[in-house]
């Protein structure tokens, strides 16, 4: 379905067809909101992701991750999704712990990134090279002196590292490879009616926000009803 036709047919369950309460931008963030809620809610659309920390254990996030579902280490052990308060409970100090990972968390300083506690940077073995010319002529890609020989140039690109394990994901996904359009419509219709004004109708949203729970359902109810792979007692 086209953005027009999502806002046509929103504005046909909002009474609101000339836009004289809602402009299409309001609308369209509305709907934007009800894509990943909706992808969130049904773990339908996945992704996965090798783990690759910094010294201090930290990573960055995939641009569409949602939410983790699950992640081993290089042993094969299954990561656990935490928190810091729990981690205070098992460690004296969780940041400078270090070993194979047992626990991820995001990092609350910086909005995108992931931390993988013990710390496994170490077990990475990392390789960087750096571009080598005593003259100053970059040689072509690729060519270089590992890091820890003396060498000219500037640093490039890390070349090589130790797998430590890897993640699967739930993950955003455009508007348009979302086949349950009417799941959508629904819950953008649900936000605008719970919206603090004279529009606000709360049996209205909660009529609406039915239909949309309704919809995830019946796709919890096929995936369930798919063979599955059994993982550390989760179905993935």
């Amino acid at each position: 379905m086209t953005e027009e036709n999502y806002l046509k047919t929103i504005r046909a369950f909002l009474h609101d067809p000339d836009g004289q309460v809602f402009d299409d931008s309001e609308l369209l963030k509305m709907l934007d909101t009800a894509a990943k809620t909706y992808c969130k809610d049904t773990a339908l659309y996945r992704g996965s992701f090798p783990f690759f920390v910094n010294e201090s254990g930290i990573g960055k996030l995939p641009d569409d991750f949602i939410e983790f579902l699950a992640g081993w280490n290089d042993e094969g052990y299954h990561i656990e999704t935490t928190s810091t308060e729990s981690l205070n409970d098992e460690y004296t100090n969780y940041i400078t712990v270090k070993g194979h990972g047992k626990y991820i968390y995001e990092d609350l300083e910086s909005i995108g990134q992931y931390r993988i506690c013990p710390n496994p940077h170490d077990l990475q073995n990392i390789v960087v090279f750096v571009s080598s010319s005593a003259y100053g002529i970059t040689p072509f890609p690729g060519y270089g002196t590992p890091i820890s020989r003396h060498g000219y140039g500037i640093s490039a690109d890390v070349q090589q590292y130790e797998f430590i394990g890897d993640a699967v994901y739930v993950r955003a996904v455009p508007l348009a490879q979302i086949q349950d359009y009417m799941a959508l419509v629904y819950h953008a219709v649900y936000q605008a009616y719970t919206i603090d004004s004279d529009f606000q109708d709360e049996n209205k949203a909660r009529l609406f926000y039915f239909q949309y729970r309704q919809r995830v359902a019946r796709v919890g109810n096929v995936m369930r009803s798919m063979p599955r792979t059994r993982s550390e007692g989760k179905f993935f």
